[in-house]
């Protein structure tokens, strides 16, 4: 035995011994730009996980493959230019990091102003047009998805085109209200800008995320504040270029299901404990748990109906063509955008054209103007994975829960047809059937005018002026057929008859912002100051139309050209009356200002006071103030 051991050990040891001869240490020494050590310095041996982080005084080692010739060793470390410095044949290799002064000089809005990243005290998150112009997704949502820290990105259901995505900055502030952010895109505050936005056309997104840097909206910015700044023409030559990409999307993964054999072990199981045995042999035939009619009912072929119902690989494209160019004096940017994809549920699929203008001219030294013009057209079909007008026609609970087996009984419940007696006692329906009998519609259409002057007065002193209009049409198209869950739920009114309905919705908002600025420079101290108003108007109309008890054999398209088919069941006295709704005439008129001053490059305030006057206030308390401020202080300035 002790033979072994010693024979084992002698083994390990020269296992040992030639693993580390592979290998072989590198260190040494890593500085910033006025010498001293950086600890906390990333260093990676490229294209591999294996690395290391410097110590307090800057040092390193890393075991590096012994014989390559081709190591490269990264060397990172936040506000510093990355250096990639090949290995050779060096035991010892010294690296002095530069301060990464571009993106510290980067420009961010932050909100009715633009500031060098390196004079923000707020909390502020960017993505550049160069981060997402590669990203394989139709939506601008989608694009920002785990890009921006503290901001979670989330799809509402898994109709296509993800028109319900919501947007939380630092978690939600309310539990009842809605917590979706200000959207802010070329200065004008326009409703759920991501959904009408393409990737393509977005030049920068910033987020405000705390109350120092949401405060200058004031109430309308308590969710955070997503700032968005499209993409301008550039002077010289005019330039077409198209981009575009196609591929498809399922489901990663599926839950797991029942077979035949639990499935038929489970029913009887539950009928022996509900004392309801006899109706379990009505469908399956017998009560005889190991009889030969239950042994053949667990050896039926499996239905997957997730398969059938989510298995499809959806197939989605995007085409975009733009045209940018300009003179000294002017630039343009025309960019359309087509989108179109099929949803991963059966009988979806989703639309959409978009075009967005943007023009700027510089008329003289002093006076400048802009335009901007966007347009969107879509269309989604399909009701996504939900539907809140009836529990049975949840797609997800019929596609988990419903017979996964023929069963091949005289009189045995046929799967594939709808069933009005195991419907009744399960609230469960074959889900393609469901799928078939349930159709929506949903057509949006959305038209956003801009336009901004800036005048001079002096170098440090200007007024600028922003202006939007902005237009949103929806109309809404629904129909259940005579299979639809939701019409023989039983206690809705529909009399087991198809039902539609029609709804249609134009909201209009103006939106007007008047700043002036004003900046002073004097030795040590840098002051910039702002002083604005703002108004916000938005109007809201909407009809709604129903007609039940339509004829059982209706198709769709039938019940919506022909809404008003209807004929009255002897027991019901007439059709529900259309609706109709004007909202009220929602006003905001606000008074803002903000005072940035800077000292000797170290020492940083910002100050903050906005005022909302708003008709969405409780009377008596129209007026609600808004004030904050931060403090910053400039560490690798001092000399310490």
């Amino acid at each position: 035995m002790r033979k072994i051991f010693l024979l084992m050990w002698l083994v390990l040891c020269a296992s040992t011994g030639a693993a580390l001869a592979q290998t072989r240490l590198v260190t040494g020494l890593v500085k910033g730009p006025d010498g001293d050590g950086l600890p906390g310095v990333t260093v990676l041996l490229k294209g591999t996980t294996n690395g290391a982080a410097t110590s307090i005084d800057g040092k390193y080692s890393l075991n590096v493959p012994a014989g390559s010739t081709s190591a490269t060793l990264r060397f990172s470390f936040v506000g510093f230019v990355s250096q990639e410095v090949a290995v050779g044949s060096k035991t010892t290799i010294n690296v002095t990091l530069v301060a990464d002064v571009q993106s510290l000089n980067d420009v961010v809005v932050i909100g009715y102003q633009a500031v060098q990243r390196r004079d923000v005290t707020g909390s502020v998150s960017s993505v550049s047009a160069q981060q997402i112009k590669d990203v394989p997704v139709n939506s601008a949502a989608e694009a920002l998805s785990g890009r921006l820290a503290g901001v979670q990105v989330t799809s509402a259901e898994g109709a296509p085109g993800n028109n319900n995505v919501q947007i939380r900055i630092r978690g939600g502030g309310s539990v009842t209200q809605d917590n979706s952010p200000l959207y802010v895109v070329d200065g004008v505050q326009i409703e759920n800008a991501l959904s009408v936005l393409a990737p393509q056309d977005i030049a920068s997104v910033d987020v405000l995320k705390d109350a120092a840097a949401t405060a200058i909206y004031g109430a309308r910015g308590a969710n955070g504040v997503v700032i968005i700044t499209t993409k301008n023409g550039r002077e010289g030559r005019t330039i077409i270029s198209y981009s575009g990409f196609a591929g498809v999307r399922q489901l990663s993964r599926k839950l797991d299901l029942m077979q035949p054999a639990d499935f038929v072990n489970y029913q009887y199981e539950r009928a022996v404990n509900t004392n309801t045995l006899p109706a379990f042999k009505t469908f399956f035939g017998s009560r005889n748990y190991t009889g030969d009619t239950l042994n053949l009912d667990r050896s039926l072929p499996f239905i997957d109906w997730q398969e059938q119902v989510f298995g499809r690989a959806a197939y989605q494209q995007t085409h975009n063509i733009s045209l940018s160019g300009g003179s000294k004096n002017s630039t343009f940017s025309l960019s359309l955008t087509h989108n179109d994809e099929t949803g991963i549920q059966l009988g979806s699929d989703y639309a959409r054209n978009l075009a967005n203008f943007r023009f700027d001219n510089t008329v003289s030294d002093k006076f400048r103007f802009g335009l901007n013009v966007r347009y969107n057209d879509q269309t989604t079909n399909g009701q996504g994975v939900t539907n809140n007008a009836s529990n049975s026609a949840v797609r997800l609970r019929n596609v988990n829960q419903y017979l996964p087996l023929a069963l091949t009984l005289p009189g045995s419940l046929d799967p594939g047809v709808f069933d009005p007696t195991f419907f009744s006692s399960s609230n469960l329906v074959n889900p393609v059937i469901a799928i078939d009998n349930d159709y929506r519609r949903d057509k949006l259409q959305n038209l956003n005018l801009g336009g901004n002057i800036s005048f001079n007065f002096t170098k440090d002193l200007v007024f600028r002026s922003t202006v939007g209009f902005d237009i949103v049409e929806l109309r809404q198209e629904s129909f259940s057929g005579r299979y639809s869950p939701a019409i023989l739920a039983p206690s809705g009114p529909y009399a087991n008859l198809p039902f539609a309905g029609i709804n249609t919705s134009r909201q209009t908002t103006v939106n007007n912002s008047n700043v002036l600025t004003y900046s002073y420079r004097n030795g040590k101290h840098s002051l910039d100051a702002l002083l604005g108003e703002e108004i916000y108007q938005q109007l809201l109309t909407s009809l709604n139309i129903q007609t039940y008890f339509l004829p059982p054999s209706i198709t769709a398209e039938r019940a919506i050209a022909n809404i008003n088919q209807g004929v009255l069941p002897t027991s019901t006295s007439r059709q529900p009356n259309p609706t109709t709704g004007i909202g009220a005439d929602s006003r905001l008129l606000s008074g803002f200002a903000r005072l940035n001053y800077n000292f000797d490059e170290k020492y940083l305030l910002t100050a903050t006071m906005r005022a909302d006057g708003s008709s969405k206030f409780a009377l008596g308390q129209r007026v609600g103030y808004f004030p904050a401020a931060s403090v910053a202080w400039r560490l690798s300035k001092e000399e310490f």
